[in-house]
């Protein structure tokens, strides 16, 4: 039975920061986990529901562009109105050129006046309230302030008293009240400073509704500032007390991955999550004044429809813009041929269309509905197609415009015809996009069919009369997806993945929460010889992440796995010429190559851990400096991202000048704990 789709809107979610320092073990084929827990705090269901959600991380603001100003206004006082507060990107605490501040101007008369000022957390625009957190949860208030060389200091030598407190949501008072208060020192007047503020406790409204942002009075009451004030902020961090959860634990089922182009579902807020690849290629792929087009997909695997009933697998075409996953919904002109599984293993194919109706889908699973003159709405199901099993080839053949005939598994077919105005709306360009989506929520089971997958082993698209291949991709002989010709068009990422014809590779599985944990793998454990497990596909369904492990890193016999928390300790500089090599003595392999003077060249720094493997969850500012007193460079630290950066040659312009022996140094500028790393002697050529 057919279902109708809505949209799929996308939810925001909040990541989460973990300090676990478990590890847990896996043994294939005869299979041991280890689970280490740790007691979850916090309040009973009952009264946490009355509550804004704890904050999982810190709240940090850079401001290096405009965009991160932009709710950022004075409230009342001096300057009222709710006016914008300016962005300068001549100022920044890190002397970024690329990066910029929060200008604060005060413009103080004589007489005692005051000024508050705030920004929240959601950032979208003034009173931007869309991300609310229990204010309680916070520790401290950080943030960098520089104040005007020009501006006179009190009578006791600093800048005077600078109020600060937490917004509260509806912005009573100012978001206030503003009881706690910090100094600014006169030294901000000759660099940047910055200020570590408690946060207050007990506040009425802090938990409940919760805080939106931050914000800050100054006055001049007490006869201090008797002109105006300029200063500027910069690097604001709102730090959190997070409450710390239990670790990973790795699942006893591994399982074999089937090769081909696997379509997951793997958002559990929403059945109606559209899993697709569309062909990138717009023109010349359409049936209009063609002969025998034909349009095809090959099911290698299909959820059992007895218990995931009305799964899909689809092709869609339509006239555009074609950039969203829910083209049955979004766009004008469609037609989509849907397969969905049946009680007792049979599938049946359903041929559907709509011209001249955005932004709906409720007229496609009816009979054909065409009231109106053309260029209204038109829209219906013309025919459907049953066969014995969804596994094998369905394709849609489309001749001399309006005669059609469907094929599936086992020789099944029915032809039909559609109206010439229907096929008139599908002239070049057009988007194919052919993929999957689950359809069923359960009132058993909240994932419904989430969490199940269709596996296709070839897509295609042909022109019988000019004997030409329009689209033809046969996943099985494919290690990854060909985005040269295709691309993802899916309401959730990491839903798309071509597994290569790897017999012996493995789904490895895990629970989730899991940041900062990484999979390890071994065949003898003896020799403790663990080797990190770099998976191309890994996705999360059901409060698990699953990862593809190739069997390069597996034996025949047995297989052990296991999660482990590292730590970013150290920096890791490579120069040209060298390659990573995590877990060997030195971390890497290869001999620098010479460099002319002058001339520029790339250098990539790794954070690492003590085993030299990188941490993908490292953001920190890195600084290079050398051993040669020449060395060129911007002068500013660059930013990591994904645990590594690339000081590429055309950007950073890294060069050396004096010929010899010379070396690199990187250091952390955000965390001066972490060891900093000196690179292996190059030499410079005159």
């Amino acid at each position: 039975m057919s279902q109708r789709n809505e949209p799929d809107a996308p939810r925001p979610l909040i990541g989460e920061k973990k300090k676990i320092m478990k590890k847990n073990l896996l043994k294939l084929p005869w299979i041991c986990a280890l689970v280490a827990g740790a007691a979850l705090i916090g309040f009973p269901a009952s009264v946490r529901a009355a509550l804004a959600p704890n904050p999982t991380e810190n709240y940090t603001n850079t401001f290096d562009t405009v965009t991160d100003a932009a709710s950022w206004i004075y409230w009342y006082g001096v300057t009222g109105g709710n006016s914008q507060i300016l962005w300068d990107a001549t100022k920044d605490a890190a002397t970024n050129s690329a990066s910029g501040s929060l200008a604060i101007n005060i413009p103080f008369g004589t007489s005692g006046n005051q000024q508050v000022f705030f920004g929240t957390f959601g950032n979208g625009g003034g009173f931007d309230g869309s991300i609310l957190y229990n204010g309680n949860q916070f520790t401290n208030i950080v943030v960098d302030v520089l104040v005007d060389p020009s501006a006179p200091v009190s009578s006791v030598g600093d800048f005077g008293v600078l109020e600060y407190s937490l917004v509260r949501s509806g912005t009573p008072a100012g978001g206030g009240p503003f009881t706690a208060t910090v100094r600014i020192p006169g030294a901000a007047s000759n660099g940047w400073v910055r200020l570590n503020m408690p946060v207050p406790v007990g506040i009425d409204g802090y938990d409940d509704p919760g805080v939106m942002g931050v914000g800050f009075k100054y006055t001049s009451y007490s006869g201090y500032p008797k002109s105006t004030i300029s200063f500027w902020l910069d690097n604001l961090q709102v730090q959190a007390s997070v409450i710390q959860a239990p670790p990973p634990s790795l699942s006893t089922q591994i399982t074999s991955a089937n090769p081909g182009l696997n379509l997951l579902s793997t958002s559990a807020a929403s059945e109606f999550q559209r899993t697709s690849v569309k062909l990138i290629n717009q023109t010349g792929i359409g049936f209009v004044g063609q002969s025998d087009v034909t349009y095809s997909m090959t099911i290698k695997e299909f959820p059992d429809p007895d218990v995931y009933p009305n799964y899909q697998a689809h092709i869609f075409f339509s006239t555009g813009p074609g950039n969203s996953p829910s083209l049955d919904y979004n766009e004008t002109n469609l037609i989509w041929l849907n397969v969905q599984g049946n009680a007792g293993g049979g599938a049946t194919a359903y041929f559907r269309y709509k011209i001249n109706e955005p932004n709906s889908n409720s007229n496609l699973f009816g009979a054909e509905y065409t009231v109106g003159p053309v260029g209204t709405p038109w829209a219906g199901q013309l025919t459907n197609l049953t066969a014995a099993t969804p596994i094998g080839t369905w394709s849609m053949t489309f001749n001399q415009d309006t005669n059609v005939t469907l094929n599936g598994p086992g020789g099944v077919s029915t032809s039909f015809t559609i109206r010439p105005e229907v096929a008139a709306a599908f002239v070049d360009p057009l988007n194919l996009a052919i993929g999957a989506q689950p359809n069923r929520p359960s009132e058993s089971n909240p994932l419904g069919n989430v969490g199940q997958k269709v596996v296709l082993a070839d897509i295609g698209a042909t022109n019988g009369g000019t004997s030409t291949s329009l689209l033809f991709d046969n996943f099985l002989a494919d290690s990854t997806l060909n985005t040269t010709n295709l691309s993802i068009l899916a309401n959730a990422a990491n839903t798309v993945f071509v597994y290569p014809n790897d017999p012996g590779q493995k789904l490895v599985k895990w629970s989730l929460p899991d940041t900062g944990f990484y999979l390890e793998a071994a065949t003898n454990l003896a020799t403790n010889a663990w080797l990190p497990v770099s998976s191309a596909a890994t996705f999360s369904a059901g409060g698990f992440r699953t990862a593809l492990v190739p069997s390069s890193v597996l034996s025949p016999e047995k297989a052990f796995f296991r999660l482990v928390k590292r730590e970013f300790t150290k920096l890791q500089i490579l120069l040209p010429g060298e390659t990573a090599a995590p877990g060997t003595p030195s971390g890497k392999t290869g001999t620098p190559t010479p460099q002319p003077a002058n001339a520029t060249f790339p250098v990539v720094v790794n954070a690492v851990d003590s085993n030299w493997v990188r941490i993908t969850s490292v953001t920190d500012q890195i600084s290079l400096s050398s051993s040669d007193p020449g060395f060129t460079w911007p002068g500013f630290p660059g930013t990591m991202a994904g645990g590594t950066i690339t000081f590429d040659a055309e950007t950073w312009q890294l060069a050396f000048v004096n010929a010899g022996s010379q070396t690199i140094t990187a250091t952390d500028v955000t965390d001066g704990s972490k060891t900093a790393d000196t690179s292996s002697s190059v030499t410079v050529t005159p």
